[in-house]
């Protein structure tokens, strides 16, 4: 199950939510101000490390088990990560927004 980011239209508050593809584009809630006005943004954020699949965004990545789409794990990013991860040599780099680059074993 993917992961789709959405950004609400009346207070700008930027969030993603685990959703099947087919509700994709059906109405959620912002979580933020609980209004009903957001829409689906373009994402690029996705990497498999380990037999898992790594996404996420707005500070934060999520480690997705590929066979049953459950979250599995989650790991604070020090601010938003918009490029999608690299691995190399068993490492995870991350270039956040802010120009810092991160590394994850």
């Amino acid at each position: 199950m993917p992961i789709y980011e959405y950004v609400c239209l009346d207070c700008g508050e930027k969030f993603d939510a685990l959703r099947s593809m087919a509700q994709a584009d059906a109405p959620i809630g912002c979580r933020a101000c609980e209004g009903e006005h957001t829409s689906r943004t373009i994402s690029v954020f996705a990497a498999v490390s380990e037999g898992r699949v790594v996404a996420g965004s707005n500070g934060e990545a999520l480690f997705v088990a590929p066979q049953s789409g459950e979250i599995v794990g989650n790991l604070e990013l020090p601010g938003r990560v918009h490029l999608p991860p690299v691995v190399a040599g068993g490492t995870l780099y991350f270039l956040a927004d802010n120009a810092k680059l991160i590394a994850f074993r």
